[in-house]
């Protein structure tokens, strides 16, 4: 539905946050700062985690903000695309129906073998994470589902150039 959190710029968290009329402009900017702050480990750190996301093209083009808040989310998203971490696809209109229409889910895996994954679900009255085995499993599976649905990161990243001129 939306860019995932951790590559969200500042100006697009702030309009997708004042758009929900959930906060007030305190609570907004806290959150903003928070979510700025996190999104720190994956471009500062030497030992910065991979993360893998996988995003709908209708969300390239729902304006959040203005034309120039999109251009400059979209412009992000390029250049951490091209980061050694993190790898973005885009999953066509065309493509149809796929696996991950359910919604959104992040799985968290970890350096230590000792720490099983775990995959977290954040909705809208509540955060859960999931632990059994059997549910990990299905969500890796519903992963590569949905990845094998997306067209490649280089490919993602034409697409999001492109879609950067239209809104020029």
């Amino acid at each position: 539905m939306v860019i995932p959190g951790l590559l969200q710029t500042a100006a697009y968290a702030q309009a997708l946050m004042v758009g929900a009329r959930m906060y007030d402009a305190t609570e907004v900017e806290r959150r903003v700062q928070a979510r700025l702050a996190r999104q720190a480990v994956l471009r500062q750190r030497e030992d910065a985690p991979q993360f893998w996301a996988i995003i709908e093209e209708a969300v390239l083009y729902r304006m959040i903000g203005d034309s120039g808040v999109m251009a400059e989310q979209l412009k992000a998203l390029v250049d951490a695309n091209e980061q050694p971490n993190v790898n973005i696809q885009i999953i066509l209109n065309s493509f149809g129906a796929h696996a991950g229409l359910g919604g959104q889910f992040v799985i968290l895996d970890f350096p230590n073998e000792q720490d099983s994954s775990v995959v977290y679900l954040d909705t809208p009255t509540e955060r859960l994470l999931l632990e059994k085995r059997e549910q990990i499993a299905r969500y890796n599976l519903l992963f590569q589902h949905v990845s094998g649905a997306a067209i490649s990161p280089s490919e993602s990243t034409l697409f999001m150039r492109d879609r950067i001129e239209q809104l020029r």
